[in-house]
């Protein structure tokens, strides 16, 4: 095999392996390029993932909550909207204790992730739950509220619980606030029929 003397490698313009600068700045702009069209993609497949497995979790709540009514003569639970340390004047024990006998609520260091959307790093460490009760049904029949005796909504259209994102100042019993943001993308809402569905946040 024929080799070229040292001296003529460069003189007719044969190059060694590497890249020159402009070669690695193009290369690094394409990284960058592809990295700016990528994030949002995995940020919102990240929300999504979220999302799911909340709504998941909010089914699961569902299904306790109708052991709970079926066996209390048809009438929803009398608790607190939400745990405590969040300030609340109801004295009824909030929803993950009044269930306790279909499902553990866990122990305040470590409650049932039942009762957590994994979006929320806020609400969950403080009180054990992500979800909103909405206490108006509590004690009540479902053909007893005001949604079916005047609206004549029926129980597909009556929201149970939700996730509790996007709460802005959230008042604690010792007084401080707390600054609740979006949990993910579309809020997840229980209702009494059973199924979960969301509403968009757009």
């Amino acid at each position: 095999m024929l080799r070229l003397p040292e001296d003529m490698v460069g003189s007719i313009g044969i190059r060694r392996g590497g890249f020159t600068l402009i070669e690695l700045l193009v290369v690094i702009s394409i990284i960058a390029i592809l990295i700016g069209i990528l994030l949002p993609t995995l940020s919102l497949a990240r929300s999504r993932a979220f999302q799911v497995a909340c709504s998941s979790n909010l089914r699961q709540v569902g299904l306790v909550m109708q052991m709970y009514i079926d066996d209390s003569e048809d009438r929803f639970p009398l608790a607190r909207y939400m745990p405590p340390p969040i300030a609340s004047s109801d004295p009824n024990p909030p929803l993950n204790v009044v269930l306790g006998p279909y499902i553990d609520p866990g122990t305040a260091r470590t409650p049932n992730k039942i009762y957590r959307c994994p979006g929320d790093d806020q609400v969950f460490p403080l009180s054990g739950m992500s979800y909103v009760y909405r206490i108006r049904l509590g004690g009540s029949k479902l053909n007893d509220l005001w949604e079916v005796q005047r609206l004549n909504l029926s129980p597909e259209k009556i929201w149970v619980c939700r996730d509790f994102d996007n709460m802005g100042q959230l008042e604690l019993d010792n007084g401080q606030t707390l600054n609740i943001g979006f949990f993910h993308r579309d809020r997840n809402l229980l209702f009494a029929d059973g199924h979960v569905n969301y509403i968009n946040k757009k």
